[in-house]
C-alpha cells in the first residue's frame, strides 16, 4: 500500500483557502512567544542607538510597532484652568468682612506644664496668684517619687515664699505677650505712667512694684510683657541717657532730667549728659558736655 505524499499531508492539515495575512500573523505571533524579554542592559542599549546613535533601523521599527498615542506624551492642562477664580461678589464680601473685623489684641496664655520643666524665672498661677519662680530643687526621698522644693516671689513684691510640689504634678505656667511700646507721659488723674502702643494705649498704675519704672522719660521705647490684664514686667535699654539738672558738690549725687539721683564723677557739671546702667543705677560715662 502507498504511503501518502507529502503534498498530500500539507492539504489535509492545512485548507488551501487560508489567506496568505493570516498565516504570516499566526508565523509572527508563534515567533513572538519565543523570543525572550530583554534585560536592562540591552533595553538600555537600544535606547542609546535610538536617542544618540540615531539608528534609522530602530526607529522605523519602533514607529511601526508603536502607536501615535504610545509615541506622543500628554500635555498637561495649563494650571490657570484649575485655578477657582473668586466672583466679584465674592471679593466684595471678603473686603467688607474685613473691613468690620476688630483687631483683637494678644494678651498672652497658660499652659499646664509637668513640675520638672519648671525653671527659675517662669511666671506661674498658683492659687490664683502670679509669682515668680527664682529656685527649683528636687529632693529625692527613699522608696518615694520624692517633691519639688521652689522658691517663689509674689508678682510686684519683695515676699519670696517656700512651696512644696509632688513628684509629676503639673503647674499652670505663663506665657506673656510682650509688646513694645514708647513712653508718654504721666497721667496725674489716673496716677499711672501711660505707654504708646501700635494698638492701644498702655497704663501702669504708680504704685506698681517695678523697679524699671524709675528709669522713664519721654520718648523711651520699652518693652511691657502682659498676661490678660496684669503687668508681669516693664523692660528699659540697657543704658539710657540723662541731663544733669542739678549736682550735689558734697557727696557728688546728681539729680538728673527725670528726678533719678546716681553719683557721678568730679568732672560732671550741670546741663552735661551722662550715660547710665540699668542694671546696676551707676554713671557709665559723659555723652556731651554744657
Amino acid at each position: 500500500m502507498k504511503s501518502p505524499t507529502k503534498s498530500s499531508t500539507h492539504d489535509l492539515n492545512e485548507p488551501d483557502d487560508v489567506p496568505q495575512t493570516q498565516k504570516n500573523n499566526l508565523d509572527s505571533h508563534e515567533r513572538s512567544s519565543q523570543v525572550r524579554p530583554l534585560n536592562y542592559y540591552e533595553k538600555k542599549e537600544i535606547l542609546r542607538k535610538i536617542l544618540h546613535d540615531k539608528n534609522s533601523e530602530l526607529i522605523k521599527d519602533l514607529i511601526s510597532k508603536a502607536s501615535p498615542e504610545e509615541l506622543s506624551r500628554r500635555r498637561p492642562k495649563p494650571r490657570g484652568e484649575r485655578r477657582l477664580v473668586a466672583t466679584d461678589d465674592e471679593l466684595i464680601g471678603s473686603v467688607s468682612q474685613d473691613e468690620g473685623a476688630e483687631t483683637v489684641e494678644d494678651t498672652g496664655y497658660e499652659e499646664p506644664t509637668n513640675i520638672n520643666h519648671v525653671r527659675a524665672g517662669h511666671y506661674v498661677l498658683h492659687k490664683n496668684q502670679v509669682y515668680t519662680v527664682s529656685t527649683t530643687q528636687h529632693i529625692a526621698q527613699a522608696r518615694s517619687k520624692g517633691h519639688y522644693k521652689l522658691k517663689m516671689k509674689l508678682l510686684h513684691t519683695t515676699k519670696e515664699m517656700y512651696f512644696s510640689f509632688p513628684d509629676g504634678c503639673k503647674m499652670t505656667v505663663l506665657t506673656p505677650r510682650k509688646v513694645s511700646c514708647e513712653y508718654s507721659h504721666f497721667d496725674e488723674d489716673s496716677n499711672c505712667y501711660v505707654f504708646k502702643s501700635e494698638l492701644s494705649d498702655i497704663s501702669v498704675p504708680r504704685g506698681t512694684n517695678i523697679a524699671s519704672l524709675k528709669y522713664l522719660k519721654p520718648r523711651l521705647k520699652v518693652t511691657i510683657s502682659r498676661w490678660r490684664d496684669k503687668i508681669l514686667g516693664v523692660f528699659v535699654p540697657f543704658h539710657i541717657e540723662y541731663r544733669v539738672v542739678q549736682l550735689n558738690t558734697g557727696n557728688y549725687a546728681a539729680t538728673l532730667d527725670n528726678g533719678l539721683v546716681v553719683l557721678v564723677p568730679t568732672y560732671i557739671k550741670v546741663n552735661d549728659h551722662i550715660e547710665i546702667t540699668t542694671k546696676a543705677c551707676e554713671f557709665l560715662r559723659r555723652t556731651k558736655i554744657s
